[in-house]
């Protein structure tokens, strides 16, 4: 193992927790910087081997305004916001945690001592607001930033994210190793898609040093204008060694589907991910990274067939 060493700045995350902020926190320690985390309960908050005690700091609280903001933004230089909602029901869900908790870290880091980059972690969904409410709920956060934060910006809207721990694009590939690829939405729509670690590396090495500043950066692995279904099935075809059938979702299925799901999320006190709302960013035709919002600079290292591979392994 290299030695590591530490980093005098401070770096403050948000959704330490989640698929992404997890790769972010491991990625963030094994590259020397200091960490300061931002969590609602830290008993339950799984931390990741760390290299030097030293290096992680956790806040509690939540993206709500407050004295815990100004302590997780205390002589920081850089906020990566990484927190956010993904599952509900009505637009007021993802406008409190996306929308209005964006805003109180925007207005927090304005009343911080020292200059923080401002990082935002997006999604390819804000291009098209009018989708889901989702979507809407990241599109009026980046326009807060752009319009309202007077330091350093960067936005970072990541396509589909795979790898790791990822719990959304493992049963595509899972099926498909059955000799299955099941189709939400029609086989030539497109998509470019990143691995996890070349998103990570991405935020770490690129953003965090303040190459992408007042930018909005559209990331993928390299895959001139993305994939379609007929790609995926394709390379699914030589990496599992097996011939895998398309088989098209009835679109009355999916919507009824999406309905009964946020009935019995509704009965059960729990946010739905599968919704009509969510249906509709799945159909949509076009989710390939803009070559012209690519990093400028950073190549992704790991192709698409490697990805899935290590999955396996």
């Amino acid at each position: 193992m290299t030695d590591t060493v530490t980093s005098n700045k401070i770096v403050a995350l948000t959704g330490a927790s989640g698929f992404v902020g997890q790769s972010l926190l491991q990625n963030l320690i094994a590259a020397g910087h200091k960490v300061r985390v931002l969590v609602r309960n830290p008993q339950t908050f799984q931390q990741p081997p760390l290299l030097d005690n030293n290096q992680l700091e956790v806040i509690q609280g939540s993206l709500q305004p407050g004295p815990h903001l100004d302590q997780l933004l205390l002589g920081v230089t850089a906020l990566i916001h990484c927190a956010g909602r993904v599952r509900g029901e009505v637009y007021s869900e993802f406008e409190k945690d996306n929308v209005h908790g964006t805003m109180a870290l925007v207005d927090a880091c304005k009343q911080s001592q020292t200059i923080v980059h401002f990082i935002q972690i997006s999604s390819l969904a804000s291009r098209q607001p009018q989708l889901s409410h989702y979507s809407k709920s990241k599109y009026e956060a980046e326009q807060y930033i752009q319009n309202n934060y007077p330091g350093p910006w960067s936005i970072i809207r990541p396509p589909a994210i795979y790898g790791g721990h990822d719990q959304e694009m493992r049963p595509v590939f899972d099926w498909m190793q059955r000799g299955i690829l099941w189709l939400p939405c029609k086989a030539d729509n497109r998509f470019s898609l990143i691995h996890i670690n070349d998103l990570a590396q991405l935020i770490v090495s690129h953003s965090l040093n303040q190459l992408s500043l007042h930018k909005v950066i559209e990331p993928d692995d390299g895959h001139e204008n993305g994939y379609s279904w007929h790609d995926i099935r394709s390379m699914g075809s030589t990496i599992f060694r097996r011939q895998i059938r398309m088989l098209a979702l009835p679109a009355l299925l999916l919507e009824t589907a999406a309905r009964v799901n946020v009935v019995i999320c509704r009965i059960l006190g729990k946010s739905p991910m599968l919704t009509p709302e969510k249906l509709s960013e799945l159909r949509f035709s076009n989710w390939v990274a803009a070559p012209e919002r690519a990093a400028e600079n950073w190549i992704a290292e790991i192709p698409l067939n490697q990805g899935i591979l290590s999955i396996y392994k």
